[in-house]
């Protein structure tokens, strides 16, 4: 598939790709559309992986009060109040009342997006099947735990769970145990709970 330019992507270009607009494009071309609260939450990666723990205060605040929005819940602070307060960023831009305007700022090609964008969104040239079986007590609650807690040096312990459950698939198993950073949203944690 050809997109950006002439770009050629396949299953292989896509783990390789560092261009965020080139996977978003090839989506898009393969009409595989993300959800708005999928939108959100890559905003809010993207936002977290730039932010430091010394960033102004504010920028933690929209990004958690994005990642609320995304969920449904109620941001502990309202989004009126941090716009107030935070100057034209990437974090300002997790309480968009769009989600994903925010993707023209990330224009430059970045491994650290790009890793980010595929734990959110798997690679569409690779069909995944999920075994309802696998979806035992145990995986759902760690699931769970690991979305709620964002502790996601944890994700090889849930592979092992999956692999305990019967899971087979070293596309879904990698993901959890390759040394990456993970985000609400992870493709594997979504589609455990659930989520789209």
């Amino acid at each position: 598939m050809r997109v950006g330019g002439g770009r050629r992507l396949d299953a292989a270009e896509w783990d390789r790709c560092d261009d965020v607009r080139v996977l978003s494009l090839t989506l898009y071309a393969l009409d595989n559309r993300l959800t708005d609260r999928k939108l959100r939450l890559i905003t809010c990666a993207f936002a977290r992986t730039f932010a430091q723990p010394t960033s102004e205060i504010w920028v933690h605040h929209a990004i958690e009060a994005g990642e609320a929005m995304a969920d449904g819940t109620s941001p502990k602070i309202l989004p009126g109040v941090i716009r107030q307060q935070l100057p034209d960023c990437l974090a300002r831009t997790c309480i968009d009342p769009t989600p994903g305007t925010s993707w023209p700022l990330v224009a430059i090609p970045d491994r650290r997006l790009a890793e980010t964008y595929r734990d959110l969104v798997p690679n569409p040239f690779i069909s995944l099947t999920w075994n309802p079986e696998w979806f035992t007590s145990t995986v759902r609650e760690l699931a769970a735990h690991i979305y709620a807690s964002r502790e996601f040096s944890t994700m090889p312990i849930l592979a092992d769970a999956l692999q305990d459950a019967g899971c087979d698939n070293e596309q879904i198993l990698n993901h959890c145990r390759v040394e990456r950073s993970h985000a609400r949203g992870c493709w594997v944690l979504d589609a455990i709970l659930g989520k789209t």
